[in-house]
């Protein structure tokens, strides 16, 4: 059993008087082109509560005589603020809902998650399998200890355990150290896994040091340093180093790094890859990003370097106002681009993406490969006055597959930090992004992302409010 296995995410929200409109997606379908024909392949279902709280997803699949059979769902128990108290996971079998797994979760007074109960259905009973317990939470809601147990021959056994120290306030949002520990069912201690150091620069992590374990001390092992520019605030260059214990005295070693430069719009305009190898920089691969006048993305591509520099990978976009109407994409074969797949969207009046079709280049024509229909409805909520600094916000196109816009309009600067959570709650991707007065817009790569739904929490990481979206990553 891991954390993955365990882990399951907590949402918490803060309601105001004030109301506004929020889109949800309540329906999925997924179809393949198959023998000249579509042909259903599955389908999802959301369902929500009045305050758009999701409260049952299912999951369906088309049959040979084109039936739409349910095949697993999961319900969620929510409670007055709208946290998750418990996930049933139930699969469709021979005609009925057959209770699968089940996870509970035990908040304090504040709202802290203390912690996950994981349950499996045996026949007529849950058994007991394992959880994770939280503790030491500070005034920033942030827990000092993750440990994960086990349920064995009717007892907890430890099976690892993480833990967080934080800088001191006002920066106690900020985590200073991790430290990773086993559980050795022998000798019945902790063995020690690896040390994680961080520093930062204003609110961005600048440099986090890798060390790990030996005759009880800890030894460095390996180093990321990211540097900034200061006006305006933005990485510039991102080195990772070994530590080297063959040098005399022992000393940081090189090891790669990538370059970052911008255009005068201030989005990234170019990476460039390095690998370093006896005293020297070598060049590995780069990328370059084109935009139009409104600062659309309309090229990426990478080329990689092995004596002379060959094309790797590319994509085109087209827009249609502020929506990603059609992405095409190109593999390298030397300094040409052979096409492989074409993509074209459509959206409602509310500009959210109801129509993705996939075509493929069979070395003359692009061809039907699958396609997905996405269906939404509107509920009147109470707003999030959780970041008080944004006036007006737009996330666009969701679902999406390599990227997403995140457009802002704040009246102040602050840190935003962008945090994306998969269905189990494990963390998937995280972004540090300063926020300036006035219009703002964020770029969110979902390229290193499986297709699939995921929450996408917007944070003041100083503050320690937040802001959280649905969001879906597509094929």
């Amino acid at each position: 059993m891991n954390k993955l296995l365990l882990s399951f995410l907590v949402l918490s929200f803060f309601a105001s008087e004030a109301q506004t409109t929020v889109f949800k997606k309540i329906a999925q379908r997924h179809d393949i082109y198959s023998a000249s024909a579509w042909q259903g392949v599955d389908s999802f279902r959301w369902d929500y509560n009045a305050d758009a709280f999701m409260t049952l997803l299912s999951a369906l699949k088309e049959d040979v005589s084109g039936n739409w059979n349910n095949l697993y769902r999961y319900t969620y128990t929510l409670n007055a603020d709208n946290r998750v108290t418990i996930q049933i996971r139930e699969n469709w079998t021979g005609g009925n809902w057959v209770n699968s797994t089940r996870y509970t979760n035990d908040y304090d007074a504040s709202g802290n998650l203390l912690t996950v109960h994981y349950d499996v259905w045996n026949g007529g009973v849950w058994n007991v399998t394992g959880k994770i317990e939280y503790a030491g939470y500070n005034a920033k809601n942030k827990f000092a200890s993750e440990t994960v147990l086990i349920w064995n021959a009717g007892s907890w056994d430890y099976l690892s355990k993480d833990i967080y120290q934080y800088y001191p306030s006002p920066k106690d949002y900020q985590t200073q150290t991790i430290e990773k520990y086993d559980w050795n069912s022998s000798t019945l201690v902790w063995d020690s896994l690896e040390r994680l150091y961080f520093t930062y620069n204003i609110d961005s992590v600048s440099s986090k040091t890798r060390s790990v374990p030996f005759s009880g001390s800890w030894f460095l092992n390996s180093k990321e340093v990211i540097t900034f520019s200061t006006t305006p605030f933005r990485r510039t260059d991102y080195l990772t180093q070994t530590w080297d214990t063959a040098a005399n005295p022992n000393a940081w070693l090189n090891d790669q790094r990538i370059i970052y430069t911008y255009n005068t719009f201030d989005s990234l305009d170019k990476t460039i890859s390095d690998k370093y190898s006896g005293g020297t920089w070598y060049s590995q691969e780069r990328s370059q990003y084109v935009y139009n006048g409104s600062n659309q993305k309309t090229e990426f591509y990478t080329e990689s370097y092995n004596g002379s520099w060959t094309n790797n990978f590319r994509q085109t976009f087209s827009y249609t106002g502020n929506n990603l109407t059609e992405e095409k994409q190109y593999t390298g074969q030397g300094t040409t681009w052979l096409d492989t797949k074409r993509l074209d969207y459509n959206y409602d009046i509310n500009n959210l993406n109801t129509f993705r079709q996939i075509d493929t280049f069979n070395g003359a024509i692009f061809v039907p490969n699958n396609r997905d229909f996405y269906y939404y409805n509107a509920y009147t909520v109470n707003t999030h006055d959780i970041l008080p600094a944004i006036q007006n916000m737009s996330l666009y196109p969701n679902p999406a597959r390599e990227s997403m816009m995140l457009e802002l309009k704040s009246d102040k600067p602050f840190q935003l930090s962008i945090r994306i959570t998969d269905v189990s709650g494990k963390c998937r991707l995280l972004i540090t992004q300063p926020v300036f007065a006035g219009n703002n817009n964020i770029q969110i790569p979902l390229s290193s992302l499986a297709p699939g739904n995921y929450m996408l929490q917007m944070i003041d990481a100083e503050k320690g409010c937040q802001e959280v979206r649905q969001i879906s990553v597509s094929k």
